[in-house]
């Protein structure tokens, strides 16, 4: 039992030593102003309310201390305490690091305190957009260590508006490089439709990030990046799937004439239509596979291997084509074109043969006559 209790005791302590060492405030609130990201020279400013929920008997650990950081150039800060609603009045300081001493904070564990922090100054000067602290605070220890979860960090991107400028030129850029490539596939073939209105898309972004504020400006141009590669990814896609399908017409193109071979010709064991067969069989497999690589979006490596089918698949037509010719007759026209010249061929005879009969008849007639 005595060990039990010891146990107990022992959990107790630990705990207590636990809650001594970790953080004694909290950032409930923080209104920034102007909103959004400021550019380079911006007047900014920040109101924080800090609240000390306090451990065991205190609000704050005496020997503890506060430590308050900016990146903003020419900063003020103004610290005002508020014991249980009554404010006393303010302390002023300036320059990148401020702080305030734990005695200041240390009351009773039962008393409300609050720390109202206000902090001005102007962004600094950022050669392309970047990342500035605009306040950080620290519980530091009577060691100068870091209370374990008493780092707050509250950080904005500052825009540079001559990086700003030249990033609306690079967009427009590889806008022009996407209109050239979309323009390419028309002259293929290629139906663009659906990159051409992402293409749109990325355009109307760009524009509009010509007459915006910075902060809006940036997204626009994110929008715009992000229109502008999902246009090239539907382009693609449509390329590759333009390849498929003429792959696929030719293949289907060739089977109807295989078709024609062995079945209306019975030429099955013929050593040419074998060689047909192999060949079409080995585009078919390349088809097959450029499929496959379109279903998991590889578009590029799809477009290439239809490419492949398309020059196996272009070699079976072409012999299928030269082999029913010469089956044909060997006159290079397929079979309606001459059954067209033997119509025409039996009209120029019956025209004859009843020229001829009328005439006779008409000239018999004359003779009688």
């Amino acid at each position: 039992m005595k060990l039990y209790y010891k146990c107990v005791l022992g959990l107790l302590v630990a705990f207590c030593l636990i809650q001594a060492v970790s953080a004694a405030y909290t950032v409930k609130t923080i209104d920034i102003s102007p909103k959004g990201d400021p550019t380079v020279g911006d007047h900014v400013s920040a109101d924080l309310v800090i609240t000390f929920p306090g451990s065991g008997t205190m609000t704050f650990t005496e020997t503890d201390s506060l430590k308050f950081f900016t990146d903003l150039t020419g900063a003020k800060w103004s610290f005002e305490i508020v014991n249980n609603g009554i404010a006393n009045p303010p302390s002023t300081t300036g320059g990148p690091i401020a702080t305030m001493l734990g005695y200041l904070l240390t009351y009773k564990s039962d008393t409300i305190i609050l720390l109202n922090v206000h902090l001005e100054g102007t962004t600094p000067n950022a050669s392309s957009t970047s990342t500035m602290t605009l306040v950080k605070i620290q519980e530091i220890d009577k060691n100068g260590a870091i209370i374990s979860g008493g780092e707050y960090k509250k950080e904005l991107t500052i825009n540079n508006p001559a990086a700003l400028a030249g990033r609306i030129t690079q967009a427009e850029t590889d806008l022009s490089a996407l209109r050239a490539k979309l323009d390419e596939k028309i002259r293929l073939g290629v139906d663009t439709s659906a990159a051409e209105a992402k293409y749109q898309d990325a355009r109307n972004a760009i524009n509009n990030a010509k007459g915006a504020s910075a902060t809006q400006a940036q997204t626009y141009l994110n929008n715009a990046q992000t229109y502008m590669t999902e246009s090239s990814t539907l382009m693609d896609r449509a390329w590759a799937q333009s390849e498929i399908t003429k792959a696929d017409d030719l293949i289907k193109n060739t089977d109807s004439l295989i078709t024609y071979f062995t079945v209306n010709r019975s030429l099955e064991s013929d050593s040419r239509v074998s060689v047909i067969i192999t060949k079409r069989d080995i585009a078919g497999q390349s088809l097959s596979q450029a499929k496959t690589y379109f279903n998991q979006a590889n578009y590029a490596q799809a477009r290439i291997t239809a490419n492949e089918s398309q020059i196996k698949a272009y070699e079976a037509y072409n012999q299928s084509v030269t082999l029913k010719n010469s089956l044909d007759g060997g006159f290079g026209m397929d079979f309606g074109a001459i059954l067209l010249f033997v119509e025409i061929f039996v009209a120029v005879v019956v025209i004859g043969v009843a020229g001829y009969f009328v005439y006779n008849k008409y000239f018999k007639w004359d003779e009688l006559g």
